[in-house]
């Protein structure tokens, strides 16, 4: 048996192979690029994926850091207010009380809770325990204008006008009682704000 027996096809087919490649060569590109293609593709979006999660995180941590923010901020403001409320309170006390007084003291005819006023509707970012005790203590300071009108109302015990309430000597026992049950819900709010402001480490 002759080797041109197993050769001669061997040298047909591979004078052929250029001719066969010419006319299938899209196909063949294509049966060879196409999982190429696939690969890129599934990379690209396993990438873009990742991207889109980081992104995700990303935008969730610095949300997460506003809202902490927020709530220092609401919870430092609120502090602030009520202590400059519980210092007027404290004087206005202090004046009740005060000795050989000229026959009268004068108190605010308006409440002042001008944060709290600006920001109810950021005390969903507080505790429950400090929204109680805020909205206890913000009810009864902005009560206390209307009681001392009331007070001055029985018995003719002092003088409205539309910035002050002038309380006649024999008042001032009872409105000075009167700011220091507020002063105990005033305090108990600072606190609780305390408390959160400066956890325990």
């Amino acid at each position: 048996m002759s080797i041109d027996v197993f050769t001669g096809p061997i040298a047909a087919a591979l004078e052929a192979l250029p001719d066969l490649l010419e006319d299938y060569q899209t196909l063949i590109g294509a049966v060879l690029g196409f999982p190429s293609i696939i690969y890129t593709l599934n990379k690209n979006n396993k990438n873009q994926l990742k991207l889109q999660a980081n992104q995700k995180a990303h935008d969730l941590k610095l949300r997460a850091n506003q809202v902490a923010n927020d709530r220092r901020s609401l919870r430092a403001a609120l502090k602030s207010e009520l202590t400059s409320v519980r210092e007027a309170y404290v004087g206005n006390i202090a004046n009740y009380n005060e000795e050989g007084q000229a026959g009268s003291s004068i108190h605010q005819n308006s409440a002042f809770h001008v944060v709290f006023d600006s920001h109810v509707e950021k005390l969903g970012l507080l505790s429950e325990a400090e929204i109680d005790a805020v909205i206890k203590a913000y009810r009864l300071i902005s009560e206390v204008p209307y009681k001392l009108r009331l007070l001055v109302g029985f018995d003719n015990q002092g003088v409205v006008t539309d910035d002050y309430i002038v309380l006649n000597q024999d008042a001032t026992g009872i409105a000075a009682g009167l700011l220091e049950v507020i002063l105990a819900e005033i305090n108990t709010a600072i606190q609780e704000l305390e408390r959160h402001l400066n956890p325990p480490s």
